[in-house]
């Protein structure tokens, strides 16, 4: 198979194929579903450009992936992949979704300088360690939801969106996104090692967005209008830890609807040692 160009869809699904593949004149597309639910144990396509979705779906056997020039992938790509250690994709920054889902091996990854993490693409990776998350942009609904070893300082210069259930029950250790202006419902609900957060442009905090992260030692918020708090549970078993505001907000936060609820744990930004 080292001579093969491309693959079409389905062309191995289910099969009984197995053993390592090195395809270094594969230069088309994977299509879809094409080594689906086989037995091949890694992958190696160096001058690949592109896969479409479930192309490595179920592949239980599957150990290590190597795209070394793949700018696209589609989604679903090694959804299931219980074995998965490791991927090279050096040039792809931008994560479909689902791509990695349930990929609980995976622990060594190098991607590009990522922008976009779609809807659950490493959700159940429960092996991840980290990834760098410094150019990114859009974080989508239950991206890496359930990463337990997920032990990463997330500081995102660029980040606008965050979805519902982004971070929940990951181990990250501080969260800084200065221009991110909505933190959704329970998007770091259950991040146990988070000690720190910093947000500058946020104008909404929702439900349970921060509910059971019980090892903060500050929340630091430098806006001047106090952002709609749509319940006060979105603090809820929080350590007990101060809220850093501006000075000249800090009435105004101990006033507001729902936050008047943390007004003896609001304090002036400038108690806060950087």
């Amino acid at each position: 198979m080292s001579k093969v160009e491309s693959l079409g869809s389905g062309v191995f699904q289910g099969s009984g194929l197995e053993g390592d593949y090195n395809l270094p004149n594969l230069i088309g597309t994977l299509y879809q579903n094409c080594f689906r639910g086989s037995k091949i144990t890694s992958f190696i396509a160096p001058i690949l450009p592109t896969t479409t979705y479930s192309v490595f779906k179920e592949c239980v056997e599957l150990k290590r992936v190597e795209l070394l020039s793949v700018e696209s992938i589609g989604e679903d790509l090694c959804y299931g992949c219980t074995s998965l250690k490791t991927v090279k994709m050096p040039k792809l920054i931008n994560i479909t979704n689902e791509a990695f889902r349930n990929c609980a091996s995976l622990d060594d990854i190098t991607l590009g300088d990522v922008e976009t993490v779609e809807d659950g693409a490493f959700r159940g990776c429960t092996s991840l360690p980290s990834l760098y998350l410094g150019k990114v942009t859009s974080i989508g609904g239950q991206a890496f939801d359930g990463c337990t070893s997920f032990t990463v300082d997330v500081n995102a210069p660029n980040l606008t969106t965050l979805a519902t259930y982004a971070f929940r029950n990951t181990a990250i250790t501080s969260f800084v996104a200065p221009i991110l202006s909505e933190i959704t419902s329970n998007a770091l609900y259950g991040c146990k090692n988070l000690t720190l957060v910093d947000l500058t442009d946020v104008t909404s905090i929702a439900a349970n967005a921060f509910y059971g992260c019980s090892a903060l030692e500050a929340v630091v918020i430098r806006a001047t209008t106090p952002p709609t708090l749509a319940s006060t549970n979105a603090f809820t078993s929080t350590n007990n830890c101060p809220f850093y505001v501006p000075d000249e907000a800090v009435e105004a936060y101990k006033a507001a609807t729902n936050w008047k609820s943390y007004a003896t744990r609001i304090k002036p930004l400038s108690e806060y040692e950087e």
